[in-house]
């Protein structure tokens, strides 16, 4: 197996770090496949720059890529035969989004997107699903350098079901600027691809404080990879089911799939709690330890559906 060197350099120095650089990593992968023994398959890498040159060239070589992190909507089984990953693409992340607005009745939305590939055309395929299910798509915004004029068109044809793609930095200025429009509270229900950073609203970057984002992310539902399989079976590690907890490493959300999303939200009503946007993972697991609890009690329960669906995340604040 022939690995395509990661973002990360590894400790015994074998594998150097590509630091997702598209000449970097085909160097790389020339000299790997140059030297050593005969290679059968690849492994990488995680940055779309370079996994796209070098898919387009392993077809040569007949060699099987498996992409641990890339999920980029560009690598289709037609245009990329070859390429597989463990990862879904972008485009996966608008059926649990479509469910959610079937789920609650929301026809008449409005769509914002960063004008590149990667978000444009899991956008297209977005409004394609939208049309399908017979959904009035009433604006859709893409922006470059500025996002001020798409949410002030938004905010104009009077669209309180915001759908949006686009990456973490961009997602900083654009709650900024519905902080400043007042687009955001209870008649606003954005819906955000978020595969972002732990604490991505803490940043600096956005041009309002972090208090301001909190504010205008109260409700906002984001979708993320599910970080952990809900599959019966032991893996290779053992790790099992009643071990998985909360995990350190997640920002302040807690995951919750389509199926259960207004039960965890109704029962979490009837306790009377108040959420809020935490900064440490001691706050989020005391937030979040009676819907663990819950969550794992059922989850003997659930159905194959339900075990596949992507995690959707809801950032909640404290009352004030």
């Amino acid at each position: 197996m022939l690995v395509i060197p990661s973002e990360e350099k590894r400790e015994d120095g074998l594998v150097p770090a590509n630091k997702c650089n598209a000449a970097v990593g085909v160097k790389a992968f020339f000299d790997m496949m140059h030297s050593g023994p005969h290679k059968v398959m690849l492994f990488g890498a995680a940055c779309t720059q370079v996994t796209d040159p070098i898919a387009k060239a392993s077809k040569h070589w007949r060699l099987t890529q498996l992409s641990y992190a890339d999920t980029h909507p560009m690598f289709t089984s037609n245009s990329f035969p070859n390429f597989f990953r463990v990862v879904p693409s972008e485009n996966a992340f608008n059926a649990p989004r479509v469910a959610l607005l079937m789920h609650f009745n929301w026809t008449r939305v409005g769509t914002i997107y960063q004008n590149e590939p990667r978000y444009a055309l899991a956008h297209n395929r977005l409004v394609s699903d939208l049309d399908k299910n017979k959904m009035e798509v009433v604006e859709t915004q893409s922006f470059a350098t500025e996002v001020t004029a798409a949410l002030e068109k938004l905010k104009e044809k009077d669209v309180r079901i915001i759908l949006g793609n686009f990456n973490e930095v961009w997602a900083r200025r654009i709650f900024c600027e519905a902080y400043k429009f007042g687009m955001y509270g209870r008649k606003y229900q954005w819906v955000v691809m978020g595969t972002y950073a732990e604490e991505w609203w803490t940043l600096p970057g956005g041009g309002c404080a972090p208090s301001e984002l909190a504010e205008a992310l109260h409700g906002a539902i984001l979708t993320d990879l599910l970080p952990l399989t809900t599959e019966e079976d032991y893996t290779v590690s053992g790790i099992v089911r009643m071990r998985k907890g909360i995990n350190a490493k997640e920002s302040c959300m807690y995951g919750i799939d389509k199926e259960c999303l207004s039960e965890t939200i109704d029962v979490e009503r009837k306790k009377n709690v108040t959420y809020k946007v935490c900064k440490t993972v001691t706050e989020h697991r005391s937030m979040t330890a009676d819907y663990m609890k819950t969550r794992m009690n059922r989850d003997s329960d659930m159905s194959d559906n339900e075990s596949k669906c992507l995690r959707i995340s809801i950032i909640h604040k404290s009352k004030t």
